[in-house]
């Protein structure tokens, strides 16, 4: 294969020959400056290089994915140089920057080349009694998700006192003192969404769309995150707004993914002055500290990783099993850690959050060196993706496979972030729901069936 045959398999064969020239005249011009910004960019070209072809559709499966994938690992080098320049960070060595770099390089790449080999067309499934039922019932069965959402919150606001964003102090401990012993409503709280946005997913499919049904939706998915001083669910709920909308009605071009994409970040610097009480100055230095946070930890993963500590050896993973298992069960639950909960003891910080997020990549290089970790994350990422991918294939004629697509795609991003025993045993209760719906579903389908049938008997 030559250099051209490859670049062109890694960025995707339906490139224009411009986008290799971008390649070759951005490398060129920032290789003898700065090797670094170089592999950046080669980076953002790998996971983002088709951004300039009309036919990209940024909330397809692995362009979700892939954009996903540079903001921590591209971005994140970016924000960490920006932090360096101000002093906000802890300044890694080149050697560590630059195998960080080439580790993330590594992994993209092959998953470029990997996901190729399992494209398959799928073959098409129809749920036709869920899809009409959503569709011809959807502003009652709104009235009746968005009313069991709201009595979940009024509940969980109840237990705590006081409305969440009113609570003085609450994202800086009062989530982790107040909120405790009350994880079992989150998990209800997600089930709950989990039917709102199936009757978004109909709405969105219905010929004529009243604005009262919308606002109920827009309530339920934007405001009561809000409330509950949620700023990362207030702002996923928009994209997850725009996703469904590209999925259903039409693709939301790349310009207003952008725009939308700097309208939610002044949103959030905002609410961090807002919650924070800081002057807009601070805010937007928390802001671009908070930003790629993870990247941060991933070099220092790199960094600790065997010279300071022995690799895990997968020990942190065992919290995958053991978050699942009730205290009665398991009184020591807490003697397994999460990576996150691992990386934070032992760099000593004493700050109230359960853990600290170091990327995928990280993770695996804390458990199992260089190899097996990129190893491990690949076959992972694989999995997933081809969940979410066959999925998105079926996803014009069938409401639960598009949810089922939509949710898995959205995992794979969390999933790059980390940390993977939180990511799994959050997705384990939720696919729990999922084959529930399934089986439900397919009563559904059944029952039709043999009403359709009795029918033609009759006649």
């Amino acid at each position: 294969m030559t250099s051209f045959q490859l670049i062109k398999r890694i960025t995707d064969t339906k490139i224009k020959y411009s986008h290799i020239f971008l390649f070759l005249f951005g490398i060129g011009i920032l290789l003898p400056i700065n090797y670094e910004w170089a592999l950046i960019f080669l980076l953002f070209l790998i996971c983002c290089g088709d951004i300039f072809s009309t036919k990209y559709d940024f909330f397809s499966p692995y362009s979700y994915f892939f954009a996903w994938y540079f903001y921590y690992y591209g971005l994140g080098y970016i924000c960490y140089r920006i932090r360096n320049s101000i002093g906000i960070n802890t300044e890694f060595s080149d050697e560590v920057v630059l195998k960080g770099i080439l580790y993330s390089l590594t992994v993209a790449i092959l998953l470029k080349i990997l996901i190729k080999t399992f494209e398959k067309k799928a073959k098409v499934i129809s749920f036709v009694a869920p899809n009409e039922y959503f569709r011809r019932n959807n502003f009652p069965l709104l009235l009746c998700f968005g009313g069991l959402l709201i009595l979940i919150n009024a509940f969980f606001f109840y237990k705590l006192g006081g409305v969440p964003i009113l609570i003085s102090g609450y994202h800086d401990s009062g989530k982790a003192t107040l909120g405790k012993g009350l994880g079992y409503l989150e998990y209800l709280t997600n089930w709950a969404n989990v039917l709102i946005y199936f009757t978004l997913i109909a709405y969105f499919n219905k010929k004529h769309k009243d604005k009262l049904s919308f606002l109920i939706i827009i309530f339920c998915l934007i405001i009561m995150p809000i409330l509950s001083d949620s700023r990362s669910s207030a702002v996923f709920a928009v994209i997850n707004l725009l996703f469904l909308y590209s999925w259903n009605v039409k693709k939301v071009s790349t310009k207003k993914i952008i725009i939308a994409g700097l309208l939610m970040a002044v949103f959030a610097t905002l609410w961090g002055v807002i919650r924070n009480g800081k002057n807009g100055a601070i805010a937007i230095m928390v802001f671009m500290a908070e930003i790629g946070v993870e990247y941060d930890n991933f070099l220092d993963c790199i960094n600790m990783f065997p010279a300071q500590f022995d690799f895990r050896n997968g020990q942190t993973l065992i919290s995958c099993f053991t978050l699942l298992m009730p205290r009665a069960i398991l009184p020591n639950k807490n003697d397994w850690l999460t990576a996150g909960e691992y990386f934070k003891e032992i760099k000593h910080h004493d700050y109230i959050r359960v853990g600290e997020r170091m990327s995928l990549l990280g993770e695996m290089y804390m458990n199992f060196s260089f190899i097996l970790g990129v190893i491990i994350s690949i076959l992972l990422l694989i999995f997933i993706l081809y969940i979410a991918k066959q999925c998105y294939l079926r996803k014009d004629k069938n409401i639960y496979l598009q949810y089922f697509g939509f949710y898995f795609t959205n995992k794979s991003k969390g999933l790059i972030g980390g940390d993977t025993s939180t990511w799994f045993s959050s997705g384990f209760y939720d696919v729990f729901f999922l084959i529930f719906l399934a089986v439900l579903f397919y009563s559904m389908k059944k029952t039709q069936n043999q009403i359709i049938f009795a029918q033609e008997g009759q006649s």
